[in-house]
């Protein structure tokens, strides 16, 4: 499992679409959301009312094994196309209140899939099919975890804190181009604006060393202050 691909599948602001053929996401996603995921095939049976449900109550929602093509009365869900100022899709003939927290998953089994334009501008693709390498550090983890499973747990609090500080960093960083693009003038000038940038620059710098400091084998957190905005992938790990 690519810590990378989970990064990005739990990150990505389209939905994520993922090439799985060897079912090692759809494994590692059914683990991590448990019973809060809803899970479906196209074409089953009343398929179209599990859908509209999980879009009403903000459910996240998986459409498994998936074609090179999609029913097209979910051209307006995969391309959030919603009506009413947001508030509304529509699904079919049916206008679908839409909860903000709706979340859309796809995985197909298809080893090298052919999808159009539109799809593919609606979606990130994330390729989980797995290499020589990949296979390698799987047989490793596995030999690890049952020989020294404290290794295994450190390695997964280690890899888990990384990733909330990549987050961090990154939001520091969007957070700081916002700043500067909206000043305007002489920005040196501007006191507030100053003392953000110094806090920022302190906050990045913490969380730099404690990346670098990471071998200690303690679990790390976010420093004081920092937030991150999204769910870390490791939490099913």
């Amino acid at each position: 499992m690519s810590t990378e691909n989970a990064t990005i599948l739990c990150n990505t602001e389209r939905w994520p679409l993922f090439v799985d053929a060897q079912l090692q996401g759809i494994k590692w996603i059914k683990n991590k959301y448990g019973s809060k995921l809803k899970a479906i095939r196209l074409g089953q049976k009343s398929y179209l009312d599990i859908v509209e449900q999980a879009i009403s109550e903000g459910d996240t929602l998986l459409i498994e094994n998936i074609g090179e093509t999609v029913d097209p009365v979910l051209d307006p869900l995969l391309g959030r196309n919603t009506i009413k100022k947001g508030k509304f899709i529509k699904i079919g003939d049916k206008e679908v209140e839409y909860h903000p927290n709706f979340r859309l998953m796809l995985h197909t089994k298809h080893f090298n899939p052919h999808y159009k334009p539109e799809m593919q501008a609606q979606c990130t693709l994330i390729n989980f099919l797995v290499t020589r390498d990949g296979l390698e550090d799987q047989l490793l983890a596995t030999v690890v975890a049952k020989e020294r499973p404290d290794l295994e747990q450190l390695k997964a609090n280690l890899t888990k804190s990384q990733n909330e500080f990549k987050i961090v960093l990154k939001e520091l960083e969007d957070s700081l181009l916002a700043r500067l693009s909206a000043a305007s003038g002489n920005f040196l000038g501007d006191t507030a604006l100053v003392e953000n940038l110094e806090t920022t620059k302190h906050m990045a710098s913490e969380i730099e060393e404690k990346v670098k400091d990471h071998l200690g084998g303690y679990p790390l957190a976010p420093p004081a202050g920092a937030h991150g905005g999204h769910g870390s992938w490791a939490d099913g790990h």
